[in-house]
């Protein structure tokens, strides 16, 4: 389950786009959002699963991020 969660993260931030409206708006999660894309490209950089990365950053799916 971990796993699955862990790519649809991934697919879902190799999606994303430019996060200044977002930054505009709302910059504490822009914040988040940008450490977490951040901490997933290094992850996949290292050859890590992405979901110990995704446990690391202590994220729940109800966290809406």
């Amino acid at each position: 389950m971990e796993h699955g969660r862990a790519l649809l993260w991934t697919g879902l931030l190799d999606l994303r786009g430019d996060l200044s409206e977002v930054t505009a708006r709302w910059p504490r999660h822009a914040d988040r959002l940008a450490r977490i894309r951040r901490e997933l490209d290094a992850s996949a950089e290292r050859g890590r699963d992405a979901s110990e990365t995704i446990g690391q950053l202590g994220i729940e799916p109800s966290d809406g991020v």
